[in-house]
């Protein structure tokens, strides 16, 4: 920010502002402000503050922010368990970050960070914390089964081109659950296991939360069929035609791969942790009121370092 206001009363820095000028002048108690850049069309090159819209300044307005630190207690560990805000209803919607470290480096291995909107929960304004996904809690992960994938269309005559069925002689479809199934594959005698994420094999741990896992292939349930699960396999959609299906068949890869499904539900993690957090508010344009905000957390013994 540009411009610093300072508040004369307190002997405080107050607040930052997104303009900036060439010149500020106080006239019979009003300030007035001059831009650093003048159009030549404008007719009035001096600025009158505290008049007209809210955070609007030489014709271009912005949104409010803050951004705060909550260091209490900065040897102890802690587990943040909700964050709260008191003021107008005009808040809600806004957005804000929220990260934890356990350090006071800006940039640090072992720091968590999530983004979302402010929302009124009962008729209280609650900030977004997300889940901390160096924890992992709630996945399920299990083998579908051992084959390979064949085209749709040696079965059905209305498949496409990018429909296939993962034929096993044994399928076990209790791993699907609703939601977004995350699948991951590996050869047997193999125990690396490998994103199903198209282009070259990579290796994949059975923790990895990484969003090329499942990205190649989608559960599909077209007409001819009426559901993925068909007499023949599984059916899947190749959201990518350069994935799976072509490693699983090359030279170099010979024989059936064992394939499984890791389902991961939206609350996958565990409560953003750390000895130190801060939070960065885009708040409205027009007029609002924050009166405070709360940071609910447990403090903790445990070592949560990843």
């Amino acid at each position: 920010m540009p411009t610093i206001g300072f508040n004369n009363k307190t002997g405080l820095w107050t607040s930052k502002y997104s303009y900036t000028s060439a010149c500020i002048s106080n006239i019979d108690k009003k300030m007035y402000s001059s831009p650093t850049v003048i159009d030549p069309t404008d007719d009035v090159i001096w600025h009158q503050h505290n008049v007209g819209a809210i955070n609007s300044f030489y014709g271009s307005a912005t949104n409010s922010a803050i951004a705060v630190s909550f260091n209490q207690q900065p040897s102890q560990n802690k587990i943040y368990k909700s964050f709260s805000l008191e003021g107008s209803e005009n808040l809600s919607g806004s957005v804000n970050t929220f990260e934890t470290n356990e350090t006071l480096e800006s940039v640090d291995a072992n720091q968590a960070y999530s983004i979302g909107p402010i929302r009124n929960k009962g008729g209280i304004l609650y900030a977004y914390m997300g889940k901390d996904g160096r924890i992992k809690n709630g996945r399920v992960m299990s083998l579908i089964g051992n084959g390979n994938f064949v085209p749709a269309s040696d079965y059905y005559e209305e498949a496409e081109s990018t429909h296939y069925i993962f034929q096993s002689s044994a399928i076990d479809y209790s791993g699907i659950v609703d939601g977004d199934p995350k699948f991951l594959y590996n050869y047997p005698g193999v125990t690396e296991l490998y994103h199903i994420g198209g282009g070259d094999v990579q290796t994949a741990e059975p923790t990895d939360t990484s969003a090329q896992i499942g990205s190649w292939i989608e559960l599909i349930t077209p007409d001819y069929a009426g559901s993925y699960i068909t007499p023949y396999g599984l059916l899947v959609n190749a959201v990518d035609t350069t994935g799976p299906i072509q490693i699983a068949s090359a030279s170099n890869y010979p024989g059936s791969i064992n394939l499984f499904v890791a389902s991961e539900s939206a609350g996958n993690g565990d409560f953003m942790r750390g000895q130190f957090a801060e939070c960065y508010m885009v708040l409205p344009i027009d007029n609002f009121e924050l009166y405070s905000l709360n940071l609910y957390y447990e403090p903790t013994t445990l070592d949560h370092s990843s």
